[in-house]
């Protein structure tokens, strides 16, 4: 007969069971902590108006500046943070790479030197802050590496290894992506993706009849090829080995697999609280289909490339065709 573990036990199971998201939820939160709070990522900002050879000499001024030396001047640069009062023909001024501390000594140097220059400012002002480096311009690659290293690989090796040290007691699914590969894994995954799809939409067409408002159940970011990168693959692979991985499978022990399923979807939309109930609904809409997909299947990776789906899909699409 199979040993029925005690009511402690199971309370400390579904205790383990959590350790792996909240390990995940506070790297990823130190990590980004340090590069945003600690770092000097900040950049001051002002639109002008001249001649060629006074934008001329304020470049020469701008960039070869002793203290500021990150500093550039050209056109079409930052446009969605140029204040509308500011013409588009205008050329753009700005110093970089600022500790916040340094942005209003750095903003009234900018503004001296354009009035040096003779060139006229427009009358607003700007400020980007955590204005992050591109690890796509060959000249922040240096700092771009750091930021992804700190980022990135940091919660990832310490998620991972987590999951392989306990892998064998515990019994975790391994990744096998050739589970997923078959016709069978990937209608599967693409099925849940296109489920998880179907409930955010009729969480955007019942919200407006319930609150008066649209839910705006996905905060989707801008897209861009790292964006891409962070909603595809790095997102779902953290999310579901320590939501379908870890606290599935150790939670199972403690109150079964229906339950477990119900309680790893709680806990999924628990991440997302800070996004707002809509946001909140959803992720837990998207967290039990995950959760019946990995009991149905016992494929960690099905989970990664249905969440990695799901991502994809929602940020590729015009949003007007997911929430008109």
């Amino acid at each position: 007969m199979p040993h029925r573990p005690t009511l402690l036990q199971r309370l400390a199971l579904l205790l383990l069971s959590l350790v792996l998201p909240v390990l995940m939820l506070a790297v990823t939160a130190a990590c980004f902590f340090a590069l945003t709070s600690m770092g000097n990522h900040d950049r001051t900002l002002v639109w002008v108006e001249g001649t060629p050879a006074q934008l001329a000499a304020l470049e020469q001024a701008v960039v070869g500046h002793p203290v500021f030396r990150h500093g550039r001047v050209g056109h079409g640069e930052f446009e969605r943070h140029r204040p509308a009062s500011c013409g588009p023909d205008l050329a753009c001024a700005s110093f970089s790479r600022l500790h916040d501390y340094e942005l209003p000594v750095a903003k009234a140097t900018l503004d001296q030197l354009v009035r040096d220059s003779g060139a006229r400012p427009c009358r607003a002002h700007a400020f980007v802050f955590n204005d992050l480096p591109s690890p796509f311009d060959p000249a922040e690659w240096g700092e771009s590496l750091a930021m992804m290293l700190l980022m990135l690989l940091i919660p990832v090796g310490s998620v991972l290894a987590a999951y392989w040290a306990c892998s064998a007691q515990f019994n975790l699914p391994g990744l096998r992506p050739a589970a997923a590969a078959t016709p069978r894994g990937l209608s599967r995954a693409l099925g849940v993706a296109l489920l998880a799809l179907a409930w955010v939409a009729l969480l955007e067409f019942l919200w407006p009849l319930l609150g008066g408002n649209t839910a705006n159940a996905l905060r989707l970011p801008p897209f861009s090829a790292g964006v891409l990168v962070l909603a595809a693959l790095y997102a779902p692979f953290l999310e579901e080995l320590a939501f379908r991985g870890w606290l599935l499978p150790i939670a199972s022990r403690a109150i079964g697999e229906p339950a477990a399923g119900v309680f790893s979807a709680l806990s999924f939309a628990a991440l997302h609280l800070p996004g707002g109930a809509a946001a909140t609904l959803s992720a837990m809409g998207l967290g039990a289909l995950l959760a019946a997909l990995m009991l149905r299947t016992r494929s960690l990776a099905a989970c990664i490339l249905a969440h990695g789906s799901f991502n994809t899909i929602a940020l590729a699409m015009p949003r007007e065709s997911l929430f008109g």
